[in-house]
């Protein structure tokens, strides 16, 4: 029987490993922000591998949804070459701005009197107006009078909306990723309390923290890592996909 959860502690592994190889063969610097991506999905999965190892499956499935979430956004990220800096700027913009807005709230909270707020926040402004963000800041400004939640995705005509970009990608990720993030999405907003209620002879019970049927977030994880690694090195860095896909092989991760 195959052991999913060693499977995923093996795959991640080998992301690790990818990392620290790719990192010495940067074509470009927006290809920090594909590494960065990568390096989040693997650290999800090893929250999930964690939390299934100790048979906290309710928690393992609001990972599992961030999982989702990181991935998608991945898999757009890297299904197209010719759109992959455009993309990668606009989330790279995305991201300086968010920490702003996160750094003035803190500094609105008064959360850390030690922190010096003002000069993050200023820091956060001169890489906002780096030149590289030229046309992305421009088409942000226009996409924000369309859609007023807008995410980086959205930029440039892309998805509106996370389930739009769920739609966009579901052919890439070889998943019904729609269906599956409902599911997860039930324990992520705390729909699911009730669950935990067990009757037994006309008296209910609350189940344990710790539940032992297991769920296939282990394997969906270890999908996601090996499939997240091999579209980086394609997009990316094609020289190293024999390479990727032999240790792969290797490790029995492969098809």
């Amino acid at each position: 029987m195959e052991n999913h959860l060693d499977n995923l502690r093996m795959s991640i592994d080998v992301g690790l490993t990818t990392i620290e190889i790719l990192s010495n063969h940067l074509n470009e610097e927006v290809d920090q922000v594909a590494l960065a991506m990568y390096r989040s999905i693997l650290d999800l999965s090893d929250s999930i591998f964690v939390l299934n190892a100790n048979h906290k499956m309710s928690n393992s499935s609001i990972m599992m949804r961030a999982l989702i979430e990181s991935y998608t956004g991945f898999i757009y990220l890297t299904e197209k070459k010719k759109l992959f800096k455009q993309r990668a700027l606009s989330y790279q913009y995305h991201d300086y701005l968010e920490r702003k807005y996160a750094f003035i709230t803190q500094k609105k909270l008064k959360i850390n009197e030690h922190v010096n707020f003002d000069q993050l926040i200023d820091n956060m402004n001169k890489l906002l107006n780096d030149k590289r963000f030229k046309s992305t800041k421009k088409d942000y400004r226009d996409t924000k009078k369309i859609v007023k939640n807008h995410k980086w995705y959205s930029l440039f005509n892309g998805p509106k909306s996370f389930m739009g970009l769920l739609d966009a990608t579901d052919s890439e990720t070889s998943m019904d990723s729609r269906a599956l993030y409902k599911y997860l999405s039930l324990d992520a907003h705390g729909y699911t309390s009730l669950n935990s209620l067990h009757y037994e002879n006309k008296r209910f019970y609350l189940k344990p923290l710790l539940e032992l049927e297991e769920r296939p977030f282990a394997k969906y994880a270890k999908v996601i890592c090996v499939v997240s690694g091999l579209n980086l090195v394609r997009c990316r860095f094609p020289d190293l996909e024999y390479k990727y896909i032999e240790t792969l092989e290797s490790n029995g991760l492969f098809p």
